[in-house]
């Protein structure tokens, strides 16, 4: 085969090639219009959740969501419909999965008009890196998919854009909710800083202990002098809120939360204020009905701490029926529903959705170990968490588990207790060999699952394992 033949067979496949990628796009974006344009089944009203661990009912293994305790308030009807939930959160998920998951049912369930609700965000972080202009590449979906898993850069507006301008073009009803974290009980990482700045632990160090010793006029005195003395001020901010929250301050607590969250530049964040705003501005910008639960809890004059999230993000039953309660509200406004079915407590909800002690026996470990973690976190052991710890593992020991349980309850309560105690009283040389067999055994049950690297670190600094 000559030179000739060579290019003509390789344009031949690039037509070939391009031309079916211009087919592709064509049939991908005739569908929504079809979709679009067709009425919603008479009999069935699809709901779809969109989300990440906090929507799909982590860390109470799924069998506690919001959406299922709005399915289950609502007596599973829409204008008359039986509800059918379409659950397409999943646990780990960015924006750009959620887009992904909706995209791929949607396409392959066409006919399926329905409402979609969409609470999600907590695991993206931010960068620019694209013109958002409406030119045909950004409305490409083959462009959208590519760049969203290929970008090193992440830009939050793009990305929460690109799924409310799909479920327009299906045609789907949307709502949005803004999306918060346990600011109160995790002290900012920012682990870059204070390995280059050690002089800073002696700062810390005296605050914490003006703090413990009720000295709160002192210790504020030293937070805002060293707020000017040093760069990093996400810490200094952090205890500045746990100053006014001890002094039931709690607005001005929440506020000096967000600060520290809002300077944290490590990668498993809560949700910062900037992204609140660009969720509320979206939904201006489309005339979407939004719940700002955000705002309710700002509102609320409690502190957004465990009272609202059992661990780093994950919302407590509490605030699941919260959410519940807020997407209803929302959809009251336009749909036929009602409440039904109430829910006065937590342990209604646990009773309705079968939730028993030892579903709560993992829920409460799987939080527990986070907690844990995020208490010793680059070498700087956060004291204001050390009453949390003490409070999962009293509920913990107190569970009435079956026979079959209780040798891991056992064992489970003293892993628990012995790493308190030495993170405490790290010059206890009695508890080395002691923690050396039970982190044996916790590592195996997976009790701090994939976070434990710098505790781990610790234990091998202090040679207690090898």
């Amino acid at each position: 085969m000559n030179s000739k033949k060579i290019t003509y067979f390789l344009l031949s496949v690039l037509l070939i090639v391009l031309i079916s990628i211009f087919l592709f796009e064509l049939i991908l974006q005739i569908l929504p219009l079809i979709s679009k344009n067709i009425s919603k089944n008479d009999k069935t009203e699809y709901v779809y959740i969109l989300g990440e661990s906090s929507a799909k009912g982590i860390p109470y293994h799924c069998k506690i969501s919001f959406p299922k305790i709005l399915e289950y308030t609502i007596n599973y009807e829409i204008d008359g419909k039986q509800v059918k939930l379409i659950d397409l959160a999943n646990v780990g998920n960015r924006l750009s999965h959620q887009y992904f998951s909706y995209f791929l049912y949607r396409y392959t369930h066409p006919f399926r008009k329905g409402i979609v609700l969409l609470y999600a965000g907590t695991n993206d972080t931010s960068g620019n890196y694209l013109n958002k202009n409406y030119c045909f590449i950004y409305n490409s979906n083959l462009i959208k998919i590519f760049t969203a898993y290929t970008a090193k850069a992440y830009d939050f507006q793009y990305m929460y854009e690109n799924i409310i301008r799909l479920t327009k073009k299906f045609g789907d009803d949307i709502y949005i909710s803004t999306i918060a974290g346990n600011y109160a009980g995790f002290m900012p990482e920012n682990s870059a800083y204070l390995k280059k700045h050690k002089d800073f632990y002696k700062i810390t160090d005296l605050v914490d202990k003006l703090f413990i010793e009720g000295d709160y006029k002192k210790a504020l005195s030293v937070c805002f002098n060293n707020i000017r003395k040093y760069k990093e001020t996400t810490h200094v901010f952090y205890r500045i809120g746990k100053i006014y929250e001890k002094l039931k301050k709690n607005k001005e607590a929440n506020n000096f939360y967000f600060k520290a969250v809002d300077n944290d530049k490590e990668t498993r964040p809560r949700p910062k204020r900037y992204q609140n705003e660009i969720i509320i501005f979206l939904a201006n910008k489309y005339n979407i009905s939004y719940l700002d639960m955000f705002g309710k809890l700002y509102n609320s004059d409690e502190v957004i701490g465990y009272n609202f999230f059992i661990d780093k993000i994950h919302p407590t039953i509490r605030l699941n029926v919260m959410l519940a309660n807020g997407f209803i509200d929302l959809l009251s406004k336009k749909y036929k529903l009602k409440k039904t079915n109430t829910l006065n407590s937590d342990d209604d909800v646990k009773k309705i959705f079968n939730f028993t002690n030892e579903d709560l026996f993992a829920t409460y470990i799987q939080a527990l170990g986070e907690v844990f973690i995020y208490t010793y976190k680059n070498n700087m052991l956060n004291k204001y968490s050390l009453p949390q710890i003490k409070e999962y593992i009293l509920i913990v020991k107190n569970l009435n588990l079956e026979k079959t349980y209780e040798e891991e309850q056992k064992k489970t309560i003293e892993f628990f207790e012995t790493l308190l105690e030495y993170i405490t009283n790290a010059s206890n040389e009695s508890l080395k060999s002691e923690i050396s067999k039970l982190y044996d055994y916790g590592a195996q049950k997976k009790y701090l699952y994939y976070l434990d690297l710098n505790f781990k670190e610790m234990l091998k600094e202090n040679k207690i394992i090898n």
